[in-house]
């Protein structure tokens, strides 16, 4: 239902699976991300504001604690070819390349099959019984989590000269509530 859709709570939920699965396993040589886009349509695109697509798209580029190694767009819909030209001013070229849609799912070259859920062919378990016990998982550590939200930064300590949110990302908002003299 794109009514709900909310593109600062996917961001927030993968910075939120990521740590939870450091926290419990660890540094790694990295994460290949596959993204299933089944059951998305252009609504939930068009709910997305284009200045938290670009924070998050910095955040995995900047911030990420960890190397990302690729990332799969499964069941991209005819319309990703128009939303990857839109946000590729905000990757730099290693994100780009790192990017892959597949409109229908077809086996990454650097993903093992025993890595994927069985949905794609593996004995793993299916993708609705990952993500029921990802969701568990969260659940567990969400007092961490709460308490990880309180922590903010002190910007009377903020160097002066530095840079600014408001600097990299420019005016807030969407250009539904432009208002033009």
């Amino acid at each position: 239902d794109p009514s709900r859709f909310d593109v600062n709570a996917q961001i927030k939920l993968f910075d939120m699976c990521v740590t939870q699965w450091l926290m419990k396993n660890g540094t790694c040589e990295g994460f290949a991300v596959v993204c299933d886009l089944k059951g998305v349509v252009l609504g939930h695109i068009l709910r997305a504001n284009l200045t938290s697509i670009k924070r998050g798209i910095m955040y995995v580029q900047e911030a990420l604690f960890t190397r990302l190694i690729s990332i799969h767009l499964v069941n991209a819909g005819s319309y990703m070819d128009r939303i990857m030209s839109m946000i590729r001013p905000f990757l730099n070229e290693e994100l780009i390349n790192m990017v892959h849609c597949h409109q229908n799912f077809t086996l990454p070259k650097d993903i093992p099959v025993e890595c994927l859920p069985s949905d794609y062919g593996s004995l793993q378990p299916s993708f609705q019984e990952l993500q029921d016990a990802n969701i568990k998982r969260l659940m567990d550590y969400a007092e961490y989590f709460r308490n990880e939200d309180t922590y903010i930064a002190d910007e009377t300590k903020r160097a002066v000269g530095s840079v600014k949110t408001t600097d990299i990302f420019g005016v807030e908002g969407s250009f539904k509530k432009l208002d033009i003299d």
